[in-house]
């Protein structure tokens, strides 16, 4: 018998109920020798703990600078001031943003104020996130997770980006 089923030798037990992630599970096994002379063995099956979720992503996701706009002047063509193209403001809309690289076992996501994005495309190799649908012009906030076996992290911190496909001076 095991764990108190019949079974013949050969024949697979009848299932067997584990208990929850972390724990132990004893299943007695009895042996019947054709003589009648029995012996009982115990198998103890150590269900693995759940992995934990990972710590939240260390920083935000970036605005790529390619997408990054800024005002230009119209005689050196260079953004006014130097530093705007990196101001997180864009007139790329729908804009992409970069990710730190996950880690071995994890798959990263995208939050648009809050709300995870469903439509959106990563690539694994330069871990940029490319939205599908347009952002409304105005002030969002971006942040990250990152999934594996055992969850999802908490949001990475968030990075404010203003949309605006209207601003006077853009390219």
């Amino acid at each position: 018998t095991i764990n108190g089923q019949g079974t013949s030798s050969g024949v697979a037990s009848a299932p067997i109920t584990l208990g929850a992630p972390g724990s132990n599970t004893d299943i007695p096994i009895v042996v019947t020798a054709p003589n009648g002379n029995q012996k009982t063995y115990t198998a103890t099956v150590r269900r693995a703990a759940s992995a934990p979720p990972p710590p939240a992503p260390a920083s935000a996701p970036d605005l790529i600078a390619a997408d990054d706009s800024c005002l230009r002047d119209p005689v050196t063509n260079n953004c006014i001031p130097p530093t705007s193209d990196a101001d997180n403001i864009t007139n790329t809309n729908p804009p992409r943003f970069q990710v730190p690289q996950p880690a071995a076992g994890e798959t990263p996501s995208l939050y648009v104020d809050g709300n995870k994005v469903q439509d959106a495309t990563f690539d694994s190799v330069t871990n940029i996130f490319t939205l599908t649908t347009p952002l409304s012009d105005g002030d969002h906030t971006i942040t990250s997770t990152v999934t594996n076996a055992g969850g999802e992290s908490p949001q990475s911190p968030p990075l404010p980006v203003t949309i605006d496909t209207v601003a006077p001076g853009f390219p």
